[in-house]
């Protein structure tokens, strides 16, 4: 994966994640995978990981393509996948599924891409692979898109 040293004076969520002494791309992908899933208070606020301290796939994701940017690194991409949410993936969903006789629903899902590889910092040991073959589509999309 590519790192690069986040530095001072690039923009608000290098200054955030440097006020936590993190100091390259690589440890604030592991520092954003570690934090809680949860809602955020307000998603249009890229600092709502840090406010919220948590966050979900599009708010975790969205952050790390700001501080990409920040630093000049358009190659880190933010991603938009809308894949089949079935049980197997997702346990909590399946009564619902059972009630309603459906064998998926389809569920938006963030994550990176960084030249041809995929990384998912949703939960520490989040996996694109765990849905890659249960994609419809994927599209590239900016990190304030995310709640478009």
């Amino acid at each position: 994966m590519n790192n690069f040293k986040i530095q001072k004076d690039k923009g608000i969520v290098s200054e955030e994640f440097l006020n936590k002494n993190i100091a390259d791309f690589s440890t604030a992908c592991q520092y954003v995978s570690l934090l809680p899933y949860k809602r955020n208070t307000d998603k249009n606020d890229i600092l709502c990981v840090f406010n919220d301290v948590g966050g979900t796939c599009s708010t975790k994701h969205a952050v790390l393509r700001k501080l990409a940017l920040e630093h000049g690194h358009a190659e880190i991409k933010l991603m938009l996948g809308i894949f089949k949410m079935e049980a197997a993936y997702a346990g909590k969903i399946k009564e619902t599924l059972q009630r309603f006789n459906l064998k998926y629903i389809p569920e938006a899902h963030n994550y990176l891409k960084i030249e041809e590889k995929y990384y998912d910092f949703t939960r520490s040991g989040s996996d694109y692979h765990d849905f890659k073959t249960k994609l419809f589509i994927e599209k590239e999309i900016e990190y304030d898109q995310i709640t478009e």
